[in-house]
């Protein structure tokens, strides 16, 4: 899976700690969990002096919009975790709204970032019982970089999807952030 530096060839793109190289997701009656694997641990990156951002984001059958669980990894390596809704713009791309109210606890260890999610601190959002259809998983990876006249600029490290929808509760190995 290589990385999709051809979009836009900035050097930052090269970075094997935006490479996606699989992921795990799972959803249980209490907490949604997901793991995004990268071919690096995350880290300092010198040309993305802004940082880099992970999402994961899926479907809810349930929801009339897709969510997300954030990672944003800063210039100095500190983590912070989000959470929060993608809705179709007016423009024709996506607007990601951050909803601060929800909390994510999120651990990297090596190479893996995983964040958890309480099923009670998405209730806002959605209702997500056992047996919900989660569609359109997938894992996305961009350096945040600096551009002369404007405040910052998202480049499109790298994305996967799951080619499978996933049900609410199936078992899985994946472990939740405590």
């Amino acid at each position: 899976d290589p990385l999709q530096s051809g979009v836009h060839p900035h050097p930052a793109l090269s970075n094997p700690n935006l490479d996606i190289v699989g992921g795990d997701f799972a959803a249980s009656s209490t907490t949604i969990t997901g793991v995004i694997a990268l071919a690096k641990a995350p880290g300092f990156d010198p040309l993305a002096p802004q940082g880099h951002i992970f999402y994961l984001e899926f479907q809810p059958s349930v929801s009339p919009y897709a969510l997300y669980l954030q990672a944003r990894v800063d210039p100095s390596g500190a983590v912070s975790y989000g959470a929060g809704t993608i809705t179709v713009s007016r423009a024709g791309g996506f607007d990601y709204t951050p909803n601060s109210t929800i909390a994510v606890k999120g651990k990297v260890s090596g190479p893996s970032i995983r964040m958890t999610v309480t099923t009670k601190a998405l209730a806002p959002l959605v209702t997500l019982k056992p047996q919900s259809r989660i569609n359109a998983i997938k894992a996305s990876s961009f350096a945040s970089i600096q551009v002369p006249d404007n405040a910052g600029l998202l480049l499109s490290g790298d994305l996967t999807k799951s080619a499978k929808p996933f049900i609410a509760g199936t078992p899985s190995c994946v472990v939740p952030v405590r």
